[in-house]
């Protein structure tokens, strides 16, 4: 009796769940997907990077955009899933999209056309793997964005997308970008609103005018707000920065306002289960941003690569030589081997020495000595391993490529990525897409041919059933994706039942009849026992 109670249960609980769908790591593409990938990398968090690829890819196929910051975005996706962005083939075609959307842009001048964004994105884009830059003419060096930026440079100090008056957002956004130039010697020739002149600059010295600029924008709850409202995204971008900059925000007192830090001005705008706020509600891209900021953080303090740095994570042996070396910076008393000092700051790749945030003391060091400063920039070759076709449900793939339908578009993409990894024979998926293509085109056509058809207010019968013979042929589930249909039934004195009608009414009939049947059973037990 029991178990025939946990059965009905059971079957019940099917027909009522039906429509519920199980969660996915396949992510659908979409521009805060990028993001949401570049945060599951750096999270190490697991998920389908084939079936992103995928994504990327049809994306591309369709990018037309003089929007710079597209391509910087899918770079970050890229690397997140494994896909060297410099070489992603296409429809026998190879993009490279540093080339297109960073090195060369520079002839028509389209990184300045959309603004500092732009600029900011960019940088942030080459030096994620530190690639290399192009020994082309009339092709953006790193050099050339990091003087574009500067030039940028308000005369308050700081950063403003538009206007003069210093944003956090956009400040905090350019300081991501010029993070890794902190301990750099290079010097740049730029016009200063501040002098009202052409000056010499270094990036740190514009950086630590920033940071003031930043602290002073800090409100009392220790938030930040940017066009007049306070609110959590632009703290979180704060965060983000300093953590970046090896800046502390529980120690560093341009950061704390009447007791509060940047992660009490943060914690403001927390609501149950970590998620965040956007005014009085909950807000996908607020939170997003806010464990952004948060992860970034916690790298900061284990000595971990910063957010936006996406090289292999540091050993165990390369993080305790960086804080070793911090250390003994801090420690340095007249005693030190300054020039003994120096030589281990410079055995550290360059790639890397910017996360020695204290270089600046050192330096101050040597100069008093007259010791000479001496900096050869390396960028080695950026190489990816193999893409790997991780876990993968071969049953399923054999059952969709029996039952070809177009809402499984997207699968059948990701099937032909991960058929290329596996050396797999790719026919049946690439004839699942022409015909999904296909039928996509009769749907269009067939709505557009329904839409006149309405619009003329003439109840023609004969087009009417040359319309239902055009809709009963779709083969793929496009029948799915025709719109008014009920009207042309209407006018043939037919009605249209929704499938999902049928697959109720048949699961309920069933279950009714193997509840009959088992109480029927339980019954005849019953007077057996009697008897």
């Amino acid at each position: 009796m029991k178990r025939a109670l946990i059965f009905i249960l059971l079957l019940f609980g099917f027909v009522f769940s039906i429509n519920v769908n199980a969660k996915s790591e396949d992510l659908n593409y979409s521009s805060s997907n990028d993001w949401l990938v570049l945060k599951y990398y750096k999270e190490n968090h697991d998920f389908n990077k084939l079936y992103y690829i995928a994504q990327i890819k049809e994306h591309l196929r369709t990018l037309e955009t003089d929007k710079m910051t597209e391509y910087h975005r899918l770079t970050f996706a890229s690397i997140a899933c494994g896909l060297d962005p410099r070489s992603i083939s296409l429809d026998n075609k190879e993009y490279n999209l540093l080339r297109i959307g960073v090195f060369d842009t520079k002839t028509e001048n389209l990184l300045e056309k959309q603004g500092l964004n732009s600029l900011i994105f960019s940088l942030l884009a080459i030096d994620s793997m530190r690639f290399p830059d192009y020994n082309i003419e009339n092709y953006y060096k790193r050099s050339d964005i990091v003087q574009a930026i500067l030039s940028k440079e308000l005369k308050a100090g700081g950063f403003a997308y538009i206007g003069t008056v210093p944003d956090p957002d956009i400040t905090s956004m350019t300081l991501l970008a010029l993070s890794k130039y902190q301990n750099d010697l290079a010097e740049y020739r730029v016009y200063s609103k501040r002098e009202n002149k052409i000056i010499n600059v270094r990036v740190k010295d514009v950086i630590k005018t920033a940071l003031d600029t930043l602290g002073s924008l800090q409100g009392e709850d220790g938030d930040f707000a940017s066009f007049g409202s306070y609110n959590c995204e632009s703290t979180s971008q704060v965060l983000l920065a300093l953590s970046s900059l090896g800046v502390d925000p529980l120690k560093e007192t341009r950061f704390i306002k009447n007791g509060n830090t940047v992660l009490d001005g943060l914690n403001k705008y927390k609501l149950e289960e970590g998620k965040y706020r956007r005014g009085d509600n909950y807000s996908e891209i607020a939170t997003r941003q806010a464990e952004e900021a948060l992860l970034s953080y916690n790298q900061y303090l284990n000595t971990k690569r910063a957010y936006y740095d996406l090289l292999p994570e540091f050993s165990e042996n390369e993080s305790q030589k960086i804080i070793s070396l911090k250390t003994k910076i801090d420690a340095i008393s007249d005693s030190t081997n300054l020039d003994a000092l120096y030589q281990e700051y410079l055995s550290i790749p360059y790639r890397d020495r910017f996360y020695i945030y204290n270089y600046y003391k050192l330096e101050e060091k040597l100069i008093e000595k007259g010791i000479a400063l001496n900096e050869e920039k390396e960028y080695p070759v950026v190489s990816f391993e193999n893409l790997k076709p991780g876990n993968y449900d071969n049953e399923a793939i054999n059952q969709d490529l029996l039952n070809v339908k177009i809402s499984k578009y997207n699968h059948y993409l990701y099937y032909l990525e991960l058929f290329d990894v596996l050396g797999r024979n790719d026919d049946l998926v690439k004839d699942a897409i022409v015909s999904i293509k296909e039928e996509e085109i009769k749907v269009a056509r067939l709505n557009k041919q329904i839409c006149d058809f309405i619009e003329k207010g003439e109840e023609n019968e004969e087009e009417a059933l040359a319309i239902k013979e055009s809709y009963e042929a779709l083969r793929y589930g496009g029948q799915n994706y025709i719109e008014n249909y009920d009207s042309i039934l209407l006018v043939l004195g037919e009605e249209k039942k929704d499938l999902s009608f049928y697959i109720y009414f048949s699961l309920i009939i069933a279950s009714i009849g193997l509840t009959t049947a088992l109480v029927l059973i339980i019954i005849k037990r019953k007077k057996a026992k009697r008897l």
